[in-house]
């Protein structure tokens, strides 16, 4: 095939070969222009696509930071808020000064066969009561509970004993204050204040909500303390 230079019309065979020679030649480069047109978009397109891919990636990743750190700070907070709340549940509960046991808690019982061994079982209770030996009084009463003599009273009496002793069996101690509450009037309000505490220990602290409030509906029985722990606990509800 013959080397046609297109500034010289003398090689073409006619005026019509070079007519078609230069129509040619202007389509083949409005088919270049156009690829490289489209080129260039779809390598825009691309660019786009990467761009918004990479700020959508980087708006995930702020997000779940963002997400992560509020988490980490309510986590914190909660533990504190427990801690600070457990801390000023067990003060309250070493400074509850329920009265000590009195006459009448030993009477009733029917000379039987045992009956004067039981009467100075509940004496030693009483004495350990008195002292404030909350240990010596839990060994006391687990001895009457093992001779099924535990009466409502001493329900009341073990749980308050279990109650201000640490790494006591709390969880024993609200079943029978739980007992307490539905058999006996005389310690109704003290019951529910010492759940409420209990509760707290034990981790509880929307369940001690309820417990108080309903010993703020019934009665003034530790008025303030119950107020303070409410607003400590205002975001449990």
């Amino acid at each position: 095939m013959r080397k046609l230079n297109r500034n010289n019309l003398s090689n073409f065979e006619s005026k019509d070969a070079a007519f078609e020679f230069l129509v040619q030649e202007s389509q083949n480069h409005a088919i270049k222009e156009k690829w490289k047109k489209e080129l260039e978009q779809l390598t825009d397109a691309t660019n786009n696509e990467r761009e918004l891919e990479w700020h959508s990636n980087y708006k995930s990743v702020a997000v779940f930071v963002a997400v992560l750190f509020l988490l980490m700070i309510s986590f914190y907070w909660l533990i504190n808020l427990d801690n600070s709340l457990e801390k000023v549940a067990s003060k309250m509960l070493i400074e509850t000064n329920i009265i000590a046991v009195t006459d009448s808690y030993t009477r009733g019982f029917e000379e039987e066969d045992g009956g004067n061994l039981a009467i100075e079982l509940q004496k030693e209770i009483n004495a350990a009561l008195s002292d404030k030996d909350y240990n010596a009084a839990i060994g006391l009463f687990f001895t009457k509970e093992k001779q099924s003599q535990l009466t409502v009273d001493d329900k009341f009496y073990y749980s308050l004993s279990i109650s201000q002793t640490e790494n006591a069996d709390f969880y024993k101690a609200l079943r029978m204050l739980e007992d307490v509450i539905a058999k006996n009037e005389k310690f109704i309000n003290e019951s529910l204040w010492l759940q409420g505490l209990l509760f707290i220990k034990i981790g509880n602290p929307i369940k001690a909500k309820i417990i108080l409030n309903k010993l703020f509906d019934r009665s003034n029985y530790q008025m303030r303390n119950v107020e303070s722990l409410l607003k400590m606990m205002g975001e449990f509800k």
